[in-house]
């Protein structure tokens, strides 16, 4: 279910603390974040002090960013995709865990990911199984290859998969591409954030399900 919350990243282009952060988003008026969700970060602490400051400042965690890094890994056959799934799918319950509804996730990483392949849509399918068993919604970004979005959507049925409406993304790399109006039963999250078609800038990214991915 999509959450009109209206919430703001929890990285905003600033060099700090997680707690001033959430801080100043609490005071600027917002009543909901969005959180980096990943085994480990440089920039961020462990998943459930993440979760505590948000709650500390009266925020919710409307939607919460899968880490991404090696995704184009699950589409090629080896022990580094197998790995990475089985490390997304703990994620997935621990979001369940910690009661985060939605879960936004990329499909593939840079312009020239790896071919769409059946072992690839088999680890994303048990990656949604997870996800329902979890309780946990996974929105699916529209991307820099967005005929991988409309090529999974076409094959998974769900209540739990949806897709995450970037309007930057759609501006910049796929604007050929009507995305909203294409998956407007199953939008799930959406990100605002404005660019000049040249880059992904991510400019003004505040809003409704706001994020910088």
């Amino acid at each position: 279910m999509f959450d009109p919350t209206p919430a703001m990243a929890g990285w905003f282009g600033y060099p700090l603390e997680l707690h001033d952060r959430l801080r100043l988003i609490s005071e600027a008026g917002f009543r909901g974040v969005l959180l980096w969700w990943a085994v480990e970060s440089a920039y961020e602490p462990p998943v459930p002090e993440k979760v505590e400051t948000a709650a500390k400042y009266g925020l919710s965690v409307v939607n919460a960013h899968l880490q991404f890094a090696k995704m184009n890994t699950l589409w090629q056959p080896g022990y580094e995709g197998e790995h990475y799934a089985a490390e997304l799918a703990g994620l997935i319950a621990e979001a369940g865990v910690y009661g985060v509804k939605t879960l936004v996730v990329h499909l593939t990483r840079s312009k020239n990911p790896p071919p769409f392949s059946e072992l690839g849509f088999s680890r994303f399918l048990r990656l949604c199984e997870v996800a329902e068993r979890a309780n946990v919604d996974l929105a699916f970004e529209n991307l820099r290859a967005p005929e991988y979005l409309y090529e999974f959507m076409r094959r998974v049925d769900s209540p739990r998969v949806g897709v995450c409406f970037d309007a930057g993304h759609n501006h910049f790399v796929c604007p050929d591409r009507r995305i909203a109006v294409d998956f407007k039963d199953r939008i799930k999250a959406v990100h605002l954030h404005d660019n000049d078609g040249t880059r992904d800038a991510h400019k003004r990214s505040t809003g409704p399900n706001s994020a910088k991915s």
